[in-house]
């Protein structure tokens, strides 16, 4: 529900805080950004809900933030403190986004795809403070919801209704909800109950409001005390708020005493100091091991956003539909946010259907976009794609994985400019660019370094590391700027093997051309040697998604006594194909040395993918056992 900005009400961020007292400005924790955005564009549309509709604008994104701002104040979070959230890609995920960052909270969206057991990993190790849902109607996030195990004390909670929040975030009485689990056979569902009932369900147990109440206060004071029940319900929200708000203060004061300066003197160094305070954590795991939570400061955000802007030519004219889940870096921080700094507006989907989107890009009038390969090729194989102009598209990017040359032919016979990208959640993920003229001519290159961000590649090791020079050389990429990640969440080890003398090594191995165009070839994990020789997957990979027949392909090393490894591959193929594997070995041969051409070759329906989406090598290694 839209809640309609009165003429005398601000619509910054920033002058909501300072109209009720509060001081929760966003100038001292690095989000300055938003609240002029919220100022100078508040009449422009933000963001837009691909199923319903329904819009905000900048102004009304800017006043829901605020709320929201308080509403967590209110519930005892602290600068710090991890805000975690379930939810598929709608308004409220932004809107708590952007209201953690207003109080120096970490924004933590979990991924629900993850089984119960993986998430319940990545809420022991980020410990948030509070654990929101939003789940849409999701049944699939209803049905997580239902299987967590939460660790003592932690309660599901609902994001509020923030037509049920008035100007200062305050919750009317009896809206605070909690997320309640029914497992019951048959109908399983979650819903919010309201404090109103006089009490709430937390594992099972039943805690009456007035406890609640006075954990409230315990949490955001430091103190219980005696006579809680006697106060009235808004002098205990106010104190809440006001010995939040004293804290960060204090602590602010303290930090520039112990520097010798004076706070008001100091401004921009203070400025500085709050940049790098943590404001999202995203966890990227691997097809090995747990997950790791990648702390992205409010300086990363910023720098990435400011560079793509700059490099991708981005401005408040672009539109752009999210259809990546925002719980990965590709949905939040590759055109989301560039979009939202930038003026331009972002249409949400909450799922890719290809016929659907295909319609929806056309209708909203989207200039650029970021899906995968397996999206791409549903889209072009859809009427709704057949049907449209997309005379206002400037861009169709790829990215996560290389892309077949079905995909690449079908842009080009539509004159339709598409290219492919590189990231990583440790590193924006934006790095390079690319115009989609030259990326036609050089398939498979993800472009340039950007141009506040450098990229050089590395070989050798210990005392003999230096810079490849000579063109088609493979090392391994490093990247290094101001967009690069602040650490791994409780894991100072990999922090440490990652980033080396500010450079950030992304364990994936690239070459350049005569030109300067860098390529990724593979993970330096993956690299097969058969033989003595070195073939990286990717390479190969990229060859046999040039055969016209050949949909999802991934090349891996088998162990061998007499080569060492011997090169395999699984294919995706199209539909009704009469491929087999001489065909491959012939398509491979005429462009590679005959190391390099996969000996053995699985056939699937289905590429094997982790809960992350990323393919699944381990698997694919046991299907070669059958």
């Amino acid at each position: 529900m839209a809640l309609p900005l009165s003429s005398n009400q601000s619509n910054c961020a920033e002058d909501h805080g300072r109209a009720h007292g509060t001081r929760l400005s966003v100038h001292s924790l690095g989000s300055t950004w938003f609240s002029h955005r919220c100022r100078i564009s508040q009449h422009r549309t933000a963001v837009v809900d691909g199923a319903t509709g329904e819009s905000w604008s900048y102004g009304e994104l800017g006043q829901r933030a605020s709320q929201l701002a308080h509403w967590l104040v209110e519930q005892g979070v602290q600068r710090g403190d991890r805000v975690a959230m379930l939810a598929p890609n709608h308004f409220s995920v932004l809107a708590v986004l952007f209201a953690c960052g207003q109080i120096g909270a970490i924004f933590v969206p979990l991924n629900w795809r993850l089984n119960a057991q993986e998430l319940n990993e990545i809420v022991v190790d980020c410990t948030p403070s509070l654990l929101l849902v939003e789940a849409c109607g999701m049944e699939q996030i209803v049905q997580l919801v239902e299987t967590l195990v939460l660790p003592s004390g932690l309660c599901l909670t609902a994001v509020p209704d923030l037509a049920d929040l008035d100007t200062s975030g305050d919750a009317a009485e009896g809206t605070k909800r909690e997320w309640v689990i029914e497992s019951a056979e048959g109908a399983k569902r979650a819903e919010a109950i309201e404090r109103s009932e006089g009490t709430t369900r937390a594992g099972g147990a039943e805690r009456t409001e007035a406890t609640q109440r006075a954990e409230a206060i315990e949490r955001s004071k430091g103190t219980t005390r005696a006579g809680v029940a006697e106060r009235t319900t808004a002098t205990k929200r106010a104190e809440a708020v006001d010995s939040a708000v004293a804290t960060k203060e204090s602590e602010a004061v303290e930090a520039a005493r112990t520097a010798g300066l004076e706070r008001n003197d100091n401004e921009a160094a203070a400025n500085d100091e709050h940049a790098e305070q943590p404001w999202i954590m995203i966890y990227t795991g691997g097809t090995t091991g747990k997950a790791k939570g990648v702390v992205l400061s409010h300086r990363a955000v910023l720098c990435n956003a400011t560079n793509t802007i700059v490099s991708w030519q981005l401005s408040e004219q672009d539109v752009t539909v999210t259809v990546l889940p925002m719980f990965h870096t590709g949905g939040l921080n590759a055109l989301t946010l560039p979009i939202l700094v930038s003026g331009g507006t972002v249409v949400l989907e909450r799922s890719f259907e290809a016929e659907r989107t295909a319609e929806l890009l056309e209708r909203m009038g989207t200039t650029i976009v970021l899906m995968v390969p397996t999206m791409y090729h549903m889209l072009v194989s859809s009427n709704a794609f057949a049907a449209a102009s997309y005379a206002k598209m400037r861009t169709f990017l790829s990215g996560g994985a290389p892309c077949p040359a079905s995909v690449y032919e079908a842009f080009a016979q539509r004159q339709l400019s598409f290219k492919e990208g590189y990231g990583a959640t440790e590193s924006g993920p934006n790095n390079f660019v690319i115009d989609p003229v030259i990326a036609q001519q050089k398939r498979g290159s993800i472009g340039v370094p950007m141009l506040f961000n450098e990229a050089r590649i590395i070989s050798g090791e210990g005392d003999s590391v230096g810079d490849v020079q000579e063109a088609y050389q493979v090392g391994e990429l490093a990247l290094r700027g101001g967009h690069l990640f602040s650490y791994y969440w409780n894991n100072a080890i990999e922090t440490n093997k990652s980033v080396r003398n500010g450079w950030f090594m992304t364990g994936d191995l690239a070459l350049r051309d005569e030109e300067g165009y860098y390529y990724i070839v593979g993970r330096q994990k993956e690299l097969i040697i058969t033989g003595g020789e070195n073939v990286y997957p990717l390479e190969v990979e990229r060859l046999l998604l040039q055969h016209p027949h050949v949909l999802e392909a991934a090349v891996i090393g088998l162990n061998d006594n007499k080569w060492g490894e011997v090169v395999a591959a699984v294919i995706v193929a199209t539909r009704d194909s009469a491929l087999t594997p001489d065909l491959l070995v012939e398509h491979c041969s005429l462009q590679i040395g005959k190391y390099k051409v996969p000996k053995r070759y699985v056939f699937v329906n289905e590429m094997p993918k982790t809960s992350v989406g990323k393919l699944d090598k381990q698997q694919m290694r046991s299907l070669f056992k059958r």
